[in-house]
């Protein structure tokens, strides 16, 4: 598990901001792209989880282009599609923000692309 993902998911998502902008920085440096997507969407979500819905928005979907569909399907991104968590969470920041029809948009292309994938944790 990243330090990231470990402060993410015990709340503390200021010290998770903070990976994920040093991350993003380091990413930007070396222009590796699916670092830079990686980034990009780990910022999204602790920014997302402290209100900045705006930013997070920006964050989510600046990973989102740089997502190579072939090498997301050849498994190369992670076993589960960070494709499909970032579109889930980004539904949410749209929801948030206003934007329903947007929102609503976004979740159906998660539930499309996880329905591609027939990954087992996304089967019933």
């Amino acid at each position: 598990m990243s330090s990231y993902a470990f402060y993410q998911i015990r709340g503390e998502h200021q010290t998770a901001r903070e990976l994920a902008q040093e991350a993003l920085t380091l990413a930007q440096r070396v222009q590796d792209p699916v670092r830079l997507m990686r980034a990009h969407w780990n910022l999204g979500v602790a920014l997302l989880e402290l209100g900045e819905l705006a930013v997070a928005r920006a964050h989510l979907e600046a990973g989102l282009t740089l997502r190579d569909p072939q090498r997301g399907r050849s498994g190369i991104y992670t076993a589960l599609d960070v494709e499909v968590f970032a579109l889930r969470r980004l539904a949410r920041g749209l929801w948030l923000l206003g934007y329903p029809d947007q929102a609503l948009s976004s979740i159906h292309t998660a539930l499309t692309r996880a329905q591609e994938l027939a990954h087992p944790c996304y089967v019933n």
